[in-house]
């Protein structure tokens, strides 16, 4: 058997809403990860934004920071995304990262 759900069928709020604990077990990760990798971690900021199913988390980072995160030809960036789809999915949401 599937798990078809029909239209209407009364689907629960709380399986579209992102819990608490699962931004803050995102945000640890990322901000350890991040803060790492980069010279100035004092001058790093995280912002983030909570969607359906979906946390979006924004870097802001100081002058010249930005390019050891993005990495040569963007592979520091993916592996940084790669790792936190996988935290994400642990709890049963999506992670979107942005670094400015």
């Amino acid at each position: 058997m599937g798990r078809n759900r029909a239209k209407g069928s009364g689907a629960d709020d709380s399986e579209q809403r992102v819990s608490k604990e699962a931004v803050a077990g995102i945000s640890l990760v990322l901000e350890t990860i991040v803060n790492g990798m980069v010279d100035k971690p004092l001058e790093t900021h995280f912002s983030y934004s909570v969607g359906n199913k979906t946390v979006v988390c924004s870097i802001s980072t100081g002058e010249g920071d930005a390019g050891h995160l993005i990495g040569r030809q963007g592979r520091n960036a993916d592996s940084i995304r790669q790792v936190m789809r996988c935290v994400a999915k642990k709890y049963g949401i999506d992670c979107v990262i942005e670094i400015d």
